[in-house]
């Protein structure tokens, strides 16, 4: 066991293997399209041998930086990779012009603002703002991961241009809710705007856009009595405003989104 260590950990170039091969392990997994991937998957890919690849993937998963599938032999990022993610984040700007905007909005509308960012499997969320005088307030927890019929995650959805990325998620939306995602995807594109019920929560969203396309989305959170339905409400049309001012910070200039989202 001694000398199988000392291969793996051994240093060439400057750099030391097992470091170098387990980055391309957690890369492989940061392509577009690819959520999952197997012991078999990898080993093909990185041209090794199945058994030192199921060692690296192993030890990956121990430090959360992998998670193996329940009931399954494939292997999705971890927790801790997401942290990662989330702290590479904090230098996006929208990170540093987005929170004052937000808490204008969660006071102007008396509902929960988060901020959505794509991960490559759906919308997370590292920023939440709340207002400060409201009775009733829904809480949504820094690093909550949107589901698949969720307002944010939708909304990238409708917009992403990788259409094999697109694809990878929607695969993992159950045969009776991929129509109406399907649905919400055209409307999102047509409106600027997309809402999800679960009980009596409703979350309505809206895109941020930057030079290069999609770059966030921001959603208004609160229960269906108090938050209204549809674009024509006041509170979706506070909402607009705060996203295209954002657009507007971050370089994008598109009259026909201005336009329909009016």
């Amino acid at each position: 066991m001694a000398g199988q260590t000392a291969g793996l950990d051994r240093i060439e170039g400057g750099t030391i293997q097992s470091v170098v091969r387990a980055a391309d392990i957690i890369r492989l997994l940061t392509q577009e399209g690819v959520t999952s991937i197997s012991v078999s998957e990898a080993s093909k890919a990185l041209g090794l041998q199945r058994t030192t690849t199921h060692r690296y993937m192993a030890t990956l998963a121990s430090v959360s930086l992998l998670q193996r599938q329940p009931d399954t032999s494939r292997y999705t990022l971890g927790p801790l990779a997401h942290e990662v993610f989330s702290a590479i984040m904090r230098g996006n700007r929208i990170l540093a012009i987005a929170p004052s905007r937000m808490q204008r909005l969660a006071d102007q509308t008396a509902c929960t603002v988060t901020l959505g960012l794509w991960d490559g499997s759906s919308a997370l969320v590292p920023h939440v703002m709340y207002p400060r005088q409201s009775e009733i307030t829904v809480r949504v927890p820094a690093g909550y991961r949107v589901a698949p019929n969720g307002a944010q995650t939708i909304m990238f959805l409708a917009f992403l241009t990788d259409p094999r990325q697109m694809q990878a998620v929607l695969d993992n939306v159950n045969a009776e809710d991929l129509a109406h995602v399907e649905h919400q995807m055209s409307q999102a594109r047509s409106e600027h705007l997309v809402e999800a019920i679960e009980r009596d929560v409703i979350a309505v969203a809206a895109p941020v856009f930057d030079s290069r396309g999609i770059c966030a989305t921001i959603a208004l959170v609160s229960t269906t009595s108090r938050l209204g339905s549809g674009p024509g409400t006041e509170q979706a049309k506070l909402l607009f405003d705060a996203v295209r001012q954002l657009s507007s910070e971050l370089g994008h200039a598109d009259p026909v989104w201005a336009s329909s989202a009016g």
